[in-house]
């Protein structure tokens, strides 16, 4: 059983569409490159839906919410579960983080003064790391946020067909 679709809602095609909400609008420069490369990648939206706003895959995202299932309330407790989890991996995240950095820089700290790293190493070495812990970060949090909107379009949606 496929964990990422159920209740007829792929999450994985749904989440890579959200994420990528705008990239292709108005590609120039090098973003015309990767823009085709992109649009060969996808080709007849295999990977996800092409939406250049969020408005548009708003839309989307009503067009396949499951409406028609028997109980609604438990695709929501399901997307309110979905969410739970992503805050519950971005907050364990962080709170891992943090001795990571304090070690990093205690450990160059000791180093610097023993004369074993040189001050470029250093910062190199701390600019990996808090490249590395952003990007980590950030999509933590984009799939938090994935999680925001789909509840709101589907409480939305619900209400719509209650009225």
């Amino acid at each position: 059983k496929n964990n990422n679709i159920l209740y007829n809602f792929n999450v994985n095609y749904e989440k890579k569409t959200h994420k990528n909400i705008g990239i292709d609008y108005n590609p120039e420069g090098i973003f015309k490159f990767t823009y085709r490369i992109r649009k060969k990648k996808n080709k007849d939206e295999k990977l996800y839906k092409v939406c250049n706003k969020y408005s548009e895959w708003r839309e989307h995202v009503r067009s396949v919410l499951p409406i028609a299932i028997i109980n609604y309330d438990d695709f929501t407790r399901w997307l309110f579960d979905k969410k739970r989890k992503a805050e519950n991996k971005l907050e364990i995240a962080k709170i891992a983080l943090i001795p990571i950095y304090i070690a990093l820089l205690s450990v160059e700290g000791n180093l610097y003064e023993f004369n074993f790293l040189n001050i470029n190493s250093m910062e190199i070495c701390s600019i990996v790391v808090l490249s590395f812990s952003v990007v980590i970060l950030s999509s933590m949090k984009e799939d938090v946020e994935f999680w925001d909107d789909i509840i709101k379009i589907a409480e939305e949606k619900m209400i719509e067909s209650v009225q």
